[in-house]
C-alpha cells in the first residue's frame, strides 16, 4: 500500500528465487500478447517501475536464458519484449501452464 493507501503492485527484490513457469505463464495469461505481424511476445508491466522491469528481465534470463529487453511505452511505463528469437523458448516453458484458449497470447 503506498502513502496514499492505494495497493500498489510491485516486483519483489527476490524475483529471480520466486520466478517458476507457472507464475510466468500466469503473467503472460493477464498481461501478455503476441505480435503476429512481428512474431515478439510482450508483457504489459505498464504498472512497474523501470527498476523493477529490469529486475524482471534480468531474472528470466539469468534464470531461463530467456532474453528480452525493456522497452518504453509511454510516460514513465514500460513493457517487456521478447523478440522473435526468444519466442520458441519462452513458448515452450509456459505452454504447459497456461490454459489452452490462452496460448494465442504466445502465438500458439
Amino acid at each position: 500500500m503506498n502513502n496514499l493507501g492505494k495497493n500498489v503492485k510491485i516486483i519483489p527484490l527476490n524475483i529471480e528465487q520466486l520466478l517458476c513457469p507457472i507464475l510466468l505463464a500466469n503473467f503472460i495469461m493477464s498481461d501478455g500478447n503476441y505480435h503476429k505481424l512481428h512474431g515478439y511476445i510482450r508483457l504489459y508491466t505498464n504498472s512497474f517501475t523501470l527498476v523493477e522491469v529490469q529486475l524482471l528481465s534480468t531474472a528470466i534470463f539469468n534464470k531461463y536464458g530467456i532474453q528480452s529487453r525493456v522497452q518504453h511505452d509511454r510516460r514513465e511505463q514500460y513493457i517487456l519484449l521478447f523478440p522473435r528469437t526468444q519466442v520458441a523458448q519462452l513458448q515452450e516453458l509456459v505452454k504447459a501452464h497456461m490454459i489452452p484458449s490462452m496460448l494465442y497470447r504466445i502465438g500458439l
